[in-house]
């Protein structure tokens, strides 16, 4: 994302366009940051699951 934030840096400060781009690079943001909290969270419940059958395999 840095890349994108430069290039809003370096554009002329009376372009239009450059509030609503940083907004939306600021919301996309946010989404990827909440993204990646619930890739994580699925991450370790589906660790904890193979784990759990793993142990039903070698118990069997």
């Amino acid at each position: 994302m840095s890349r994108l934030e430069k290039v809003i840096d370096s554009r002329p400060a009376d372009t239009a366009g450059n509030e609503t781009l940083a907004k939306e690079l600021a919301t996309a943001t946010t989404e990827i940051d909440e993204l990646k909290g619930m890739n994580q969270t699925v991450s370790a419940r589906l660790d904890r699951a193979i784990g759990q059958l793993k142990e039903l395999l070698k118990d069997g």
